[in-house]
């Protein structure tokens, strides 16, 4: 099994690839939009190197060989990258910029019951406007 690179030097790979995929994203209120404002080239760039990991032999089912298993250890670090850079999109249009899930009552938009868990949870841990919070995700 080969050894795993430096992160370091692989973030530096990535490194161009943020600004057009996610620079500005966080700002656009329609995830839909954000996602057309974005880069195609660099997105297209990114969905194949993405894509190139799982598709040896044209993408017919069958097992992977160790091989192809060691060729995704060895470029590890583009493999994660790429997988979070589209799915990032994907929980923006699902979520908006809200990547928690929550409970709806019955007709109540997505916005709104986001914002009102968002409430509750400041409530519950008794947050003031004085407050800082951070928010460590775990995943996207």
């Amino acid at each position: 099994m080969p050894s795993l690179p430096s992160q370091d030097r692989e973030e530096d790979r990535f490194t161009p690839a943020v600004e057009p995929m996610h620079a500005k994203s966080a700002e656009e209120r329609n995830a839909f939009l954000s996602m057309l404002k974005k880069d195609s080239k660099s997105h297209r760039e990114i969905t194949n190197s993405y894509l190139n990991f799982w598709q040896a032999d044209g993408g017919k089912a069958r097992d992977d060989t160790e091989d192809e298993r060691d060729g995704r250890i060895s470029e590890y670090m583009s493999l994660v990258s790429s997988y979070y850079d589209l799915a990032t999109d994907i929980y923006e249009e699902a979520w908006a910029q809200s990547f928690h899930l929550c409970r709806f009552a019955i007709g109540e938009p997505l916005q709104q019951a986001l914002a009102r868990h968002e409430h509750y949870l400041a409530c519950r841990i008794n947050l003031s406007p004085d407050m800082h919070v951070l928010d460590v995700g775990c995943g996207v």
